[in-house]
């Protein structure tokens, strides 16, 4: 919003100063425009970068409750290497975690093989392997408590 009115009024300015010699400031309105522009185009990107991390996610999320963990996961597998592919895999990983036959039936070496990120890997892994030994290996403080709070509170549903 700001930069619309920063380059408006440097717009103003270049003309005024352009009309009338006496004037000084062309280097301040040329500024002004440019710096506008900038942020501009800044904003775009941000949200075209928030709109490609979610896409996944929103994908998924469209036909969550009708599909299978398999056929969920095939769309998260469809999507590039990277920060979305793994909070996609992530999410269908923890969304079926009390759902202990549906997620027998996932690949165990899911995680290791499609996965970049060290932790949301490890977390993954001691949710499908069942196995709490994967969250030594999360360097965050908070996520290695998550990661045991998760595994403990699948074992006690599985137990009941």
């Amino acid at each position: 919003m700001f930069s619309i009115i920063g380059i408006i009024c440097g717009i103003s300015a270049l003309v005024k100063i352009s009309k009338d010699s006496s004037l000084k400031g062309k280097g301040l309105a040329i500024s002004a425009i440019l710096i506008g522009v900038i942020v501009i185009l800044l904003q775009i990107l941000v949200v075209v970068t928030i709109y490609n991390f979610f896409k996944p996610l929103s994908d998924v999320a469209k036909n969550f409750p009708e599909n299978t963990p398999e056929q969920n996961l095939e769309q998260c597998l469809l999507q590039k290497n990277g920060i979305s592919k793994d909070m996609c895999i992530f999410f269908v990983v923890i969304a079926y975690k009390n759902q202990t036959e549906q997620l027998e039936r996932l690949d165990k070496n899911l995680c290791d093989m499609h996965m970049t990120i060290a932790n949301l890997r490890n977390v993954c892994n001691a949710v499908l392997r069942k196995d709490a030994s994967y969250c030594e290996n999360i360097e965050n403080r908070k996520s290695k408590i998550n990661c045991y709070g998760v595994v403990e509170e699948y074992e006690k549903r599985n137990k009941e």
